[in-house]
């Protein structure tokens, strides 16, 4: 099981940096990569590092690691996370036991529906200081995504 400050120390790092390397070598896939195509006129373009067995995507914008998400539902060709994010919390956690365990969100929204997205889940945001913690949860409240990403690079 990958230790949860690796992905964390890894934030803001390019890839060619130790701290990133680091991470790689540990979640132990090769991971797909692509990057956006050039017709989307984004200057700062984000390269993806998908590892789908794994449940990990890794994405780079300005050329530095900006997100981590980290699936708990099998989607998009991703395979569950089986490992524990901060505070031991995992894919059997529910949003009523994450807002117990962390207390009460930064920002919160989603499990409404919307004439352009369809059903959008609910969602909790904790600053965690030099990152953000975000929650997606199902329709009956059961974790189905979690992503942290630097506030800036």
């Amino acid at each position: 099981m990958i230790e949860w400050q690796k992905f964390v120390n890894a934030l803001g790092y390019a890839e060619i940096s130790e701290e990133f390397l680091k991470l790689e070598n540990s979640i132990g896939e090769k991971p797909e990569v692509s990057e956006d195509p050039i017709e989307y006129n984004d200057p700062d373009q984000t390269k993806y590092y998908e590892f789908f067995q794994t449940g990990i995507l890794i994405g780079f914008r300005k050329q530095h690691l900006n997100h981590i998400q980290f699936f708990f539902k099998v989607e998009n060709n991703y395979s569950i996370y089986k490992g524990k994010l901060f505070r031991e919390i995992d894919a059997n956690y529910t949003e009523k036991m994450i807002i117990e365990l962390l207390g009460n969100p930064s920002n919160k929204g989603g499990n409404e529906q919307s004439p352009f997205l369809g059903y959008i889940n609910s969602w909790v945001l904790y600053d965690m200081g030099s990152y953000t913690l975000h929650f997606e949860f199902t329709k009956n409240g059961d974790l189905s995504l979690a992503t942290i990403a630097v506030l800036s690079i």
